[in-house]
């Protein structure tokens, strides 16, 4: 089956300037499963305030980390049962990749693109994520 068939929803974001981001901060202490934190990679880092829904999917809002870019990420709905991985050799290409670190140098996810997410000036990212 194709990996296509397995890929849901894993989370989508927009990137909001300071004042904008700033104002939005409150909301952790209004709703109940909305966190504002500081994630922290081997080589990067970036705020975000992450509102989860009742399945973990979740969206977050980023403090000026992508140049207004709107983000989509999809994932396999069980990770264990099919690899994000294997769209590259079902799909052609040319396909963009990452691997991203967890602070402690910990694998913590692939990434796949279509387009290069990291460039400065994308509007949309549309991407998959294998966690590791």
């Amino acid at each position: 089956m194709s990996i296509k068939n397995h890929l849901v929803l894993d989370h989508f974001y927009i990137d909001l300037e300071d004042g904008e981001f700033q104002f939005l901060t409150k909301m952790g202490s209004i709703l109940k499963n909305c966190v504002h934190s500081v994630v922290k990679t081997d080589s990067d880092h970036w705020e975000g305030i992450h509102l989860m829904s009742r399945t973990q999917s979740y969206f977050e809002i980023l403090r000026e980390y992508t140049n207004g870019m709107f983000g989509l990420c999809l994932s396999p709905m069980r990770i264990q049962y099919a690899d994000a991985r294997t769209i590259q050799s079902e799909e052609p290409g040319p396909w963009f990749t990452g691997h991203r670190n967890s602070s402690d140098g910990q694998p913590w996810f692939d990434w796949m693109s279509r387009e290069d997410i990291m460039k400065p000036d994308s509007f949309v990212a549309i991407w998959a994520m294998q966690y590791h």
